[in-house]
């Protein structure tokens, strides 16, 4: 038995995958597709500008004058996965042409080439016929070799066509019985390790080897199909994947076998609706729910011709109402019945209705329509009939772009790399990539173009990052994973020089830390986020919520004023500040922020709820009913305003009441808890005599004083009624507030803090969060021995979160 079977065994015991892929956004296919073949530098000769090429057998560079691109291989080895696809180092040509080997005569060097680096060429091949997804897959020697074929791979990039998923069907079923094989000489092992989680949790590992069947491979295969970046953007190899993945849970693939399945009839559906057969294609999309009843478009667009068809009603009824002629013109035009829609927003412009967006909608029609001249004179209209419309020069920048590509290819790659900009600049980076790869065809060796080509790899590799960074923290709990992966989305943000990326990777840390209740953690990414972008809102916004949940309010009213000083206009910062003042009490100071926030966005109930609490506690009761009838008007679905509007009828009622009964008086002090009026629901609740009362009441009000003191920041006299009320019953959420307590009052003592945080968090049984809260410790054998402790919790809480995954998919 070779060696690296060991070694695939060993991987094989290892990597569990547990995350999920967003799917990748696919292109038309167009006439012909680039096809990329590979081969490696084994001799580079700087003073002749030449190098040589260990090609094999592959017939692909053995023709002179064929151009190359040379890749860099980040790692320099052999064996190396980190080659980047997108870091051109040179152009050139096939100069010779040897048995197994050939030379290449570069003509530019972009940077200097090394052995092993990468050398790829193009061929044209047709598109497939059905309408599958392209995507890459390296099966060399660059990212692996088979373990029981000898011969070598060299393909990537390929079209998943039927052919090749026999290929690629064949080598896995070899390589399942080189697992067998595996297994049976390493039989110990394998019997004496478990698998944990996924499809096969609990099993020993020859039992996960020999029961894999050829439905597995087939599963594997749609999931390499709709879910590339899964192996692409990490340094994994080919045959660890497969086998990680055949013992473990990863996204089912079925939801996008059935959207495939279903495509020819949309396709025939929006066909119809090109031309205005309706009946046509309502049949089509009841043909496509039938496969794939989930099928968002189709659902869609059966709404839209329901309502195409009760606005065409409507429109006979109502011939004078534009607003029914405007949603018209907007249905034809997503429908492609682009004349229909033209003369639906004609009509409109000849009544002056909404003249620039109007002759905006005009304009796009006839675009659809490749009419370029009519189109930037819609577009010129309209910018003359709405300045305002900011978005009107890009549309006339790349529709004069396409115009200078259908009449003069001189100007093509130019047109091309316009439009990429365009794209770019709107974040459309999928769209911005193809057209600067379009541009590079005819002029390739641009290298602001090529530039930009590894700009954009660089970020939505990042995203792709950040999205498995979230999964790690929120679906898989695996705190080091989720870590990792943040560092290396911030890593191909900063070094893309993207600004949003880095911000939306700090921000969106502090987001998982607040809510898995690590405050430290999050303060630390919203403060470096600040540090390096000092005027970025979401940064202010960060570090005074943090400080609010650490209940620290002078020191998030503090962070929100200065970050009103740079966004006056921000609700969420008035609304912060307000909020921070009433819970110190100022409720006067707080009024006029919470005001603001209010005003500045009226569907906010956040500054609404607190304004209602600061007329309560100044005892300014016709405000506090004019809240009541504001919330009654905007808000009158919230949950909490038929509580508010009933405990301040009851205050209005017993306030000033004199001889109150003590039912009375529970009641008061009860609704003035409720309407976070602490002061007054400790005064009325401590002279309550409990001689008399039950457990339940003396458990209740000694709890309620605890929350009230706790709230007020009273934390000492706090833990002291939260331990009355344990002496009367045990409560995990009563026991959670007095550890809070605790950790409120060591926070000075950070070691302190965290471990009272962590016995919380135990409390609940939030194990992940108190696995967060654990890493944040300093290094000791207290630290060890709490990890050791949390983590069969953790791993049961993860068995029970893809346990949920699992239900999930089984609905589907």
């Amino acid at each position: 038995m070779k060696k690296n079977l060991i070694c695939a065994v060993i991987v094989f015991l290892i990597f569990v995958i547990f995350t999920g892929c967003p799917k990748q956004q696919k292109h038309e296919l167009r006439d012909k597709t680039a096809f990329l073949i590979i081969a490696r530098v084994i001799e580079y000769l700087p003073e002749d500008n030449l190098l040589v090429i260990d090609r094999g057998s592959n017939d692909y560079f053995d023709k002179v004058d064929k151009k190359i691109k040379v890749l860099k291989n980040h790692n320099a080895k052999q064996d190396s996965v980190n080659i980047d696809w997108y870091d051109v180092v040179a152009i050139g040509s096939i100069f010779e042409v040897f048995s197994s080997t050939s030379t290449v005569k570069l003509e530019t060097r972009i940077s200097e080439p090394a052995v092993n680096d990468i050398i790829t060429t193009e061929i044209k091949i047709d598109p497939p016929i059905a309408e599958t997804p392209l995507f890459s897959l390296w099966l060399n020697g660059i990212n692996f070799t088979d373990l029981h074929r000898k011969g070598k791979f060299i393909s990537t990039e390929m079209i998943f066509s039927r052919n090749h998923s026999e290929e690629y069907k064949k080598m896995l079923k070899d390589m399942r019985e080189d697992l067998i094989e595996t297994a049976l000489e390493y039989e110990d092992m394998v019997k004496t390790n478990f698998v944990k989680g996924g499809k096969f949790d609990g099993l020993s590992y020859e039992e996960a080897i020999f029961i894999t069947s050829d439905s597995d491979i087939d599963d594997f295969l749609n999931f390499v199909k709709y879910y590339p970046g899964k192996y692409l953007s990490r340094t994994w190899k080919f045959n660890e994947l497969y086998m990680s993945w055949i013992i473990s849970e990863t996204p089912d693939a079925k939801e996008d076998i059935l959207r495939d399945k279903a495509l020819p009839h949309i396709k025939l559906a929006r066909e119809h609706l090109a031309k205005s057969e309706l009946n046509e294609s309502e049949s089509a999309l009841k043909e496509a729910l039938k496969i794939y009843p989930n099928s968002p478009e189709a659902k869609e667009l059966m709404e839209n011709i329901r309502e195409l068809n009760d606005l065409l009603i409507l429109k006979q009824e109502n011939p004078e109402n534009l607003n029914i002629v405007f949603r018209l013109g907007e249905l034809y035009y997503a429908f492609g019945d682009i004349d229909k829609s033209i003369t639906e927003f004609r009509i409109l412009e000849k009544k002056n209705y909404k003249k620039g967006v109007v002759l905006f909608r005009i304009g796009k029609n006839y675009f659809q329509k490749q009419d370029y001249d009519r189109a930037i004179e819609s577009f010129k209209q309209a910018k003359t009939a709405d300045p305002d419309l900011d978005y009107l020069d890009k549309w006339i920048r790349i529709s004069a772009s396409y115009k200078d590509i259908e009449s003069d290819i001189k100007y093509k790659s130019e047109s091309y790399f316009a439009i990429a900009k365009i794209f770019f600049d709107d974040e459309v980076f999928d769209s911005a990539s193809y057209y600067y790869r379009l541009g590079l065809e005819l002029e390739p060796t641009n290298l602001e173009a090529l530039a930009m080509i590894r700009k954009i790899k660089n970020i939505t590799d990042g995203y792709q990052y950040l999205e498995w960074a979230k999964t790690e923290f929120t679906q898989n709990l695996d705190y080091e994973n989720g870590i990792e992966y943040l560092v290396q989305a911030l890593e191909l943000f900063s070094e893309g020089q993207y600004k949003k990326g880095e911000v939306n990777a700090l921000s969106q840390a502090g987001d998982i830390f607040q809510n898995t209740g690590n405050m430290y953690l999050a303060f630390e990414f919203y403060t470096r986020l600040l540090k390096k972008f000092p005027d970025e809102k979401e940064g202010h916004i960060g570090i005074s919520s943090t400080f609010t949940l650490l209940l620290d309010f002078q020191g998030a009213a503090d962070a929100a004023e200065t970050g009103l000083k740079l966004f006056p206009e921000d609700a969420t910062l008035n609304n912060y500040m307000g909020f921070n003042l009433r819970k110190m009490g100022r409720f006067e100071e707080a009024i006029p922020y919470l005001v603001k926030a209010r005003d500045l966005d009226r569907n906010f109930f956040a500054p609404v709820e607190s304004l209602l609490i600061c007329y309560v506690n100044l005892e300014r009761y016709e405000e506090a009913q004019e809240v009541i009838g504001y919330i009654s008007e905007n808000f009158k679905n919230n949950a909490n305003f038929k509580i508010y509007r009933f405990y301040l009828e009851k205050i209005l009622e017993l306030k000033d009441k004199t001889g109150r009964t003590r039912e009375e008086e529970i009641y008061l002090f009860i609704a003035y808890y409720h309407l976070s009026a602490y002061s007054k629901t400790i005064a009325i609740a401590e002279k309550i005599d409990l001689v008399k009362e039950t457990k339940d009441y003396q458990f209740f009000k000694y709890e309620v004083l605890g929350k009230a003191h706790y709230f007020t920041g009273e934390y000492n006299k706090a833990i002291e009624y939260f331990q009355k009320a344990q002496t009367l019953r045990l409560s995990g959420e009563v026991k959670n507030f007095e550890l809070y307590s605790k950790a409120i009052l060591s926070k000075n003592d950070r070691n302190s803090a965290l471990l009272h945080f962590i016995d919380s968090e135990l409390a609940k049984g939030e194990y992940f969060n108190a696995y967060v809260f654990a890493a944040s410790l300093s290094e000791s054998e207290e630290k060890i021995s709490l990890l050791k402790r949390i983590l069969p919790g953790l791993e049961a809480q993860r068995f029970y979160k893809q346990g949920e995954r699992f239900r999930s998919l089984n609905r589907t």
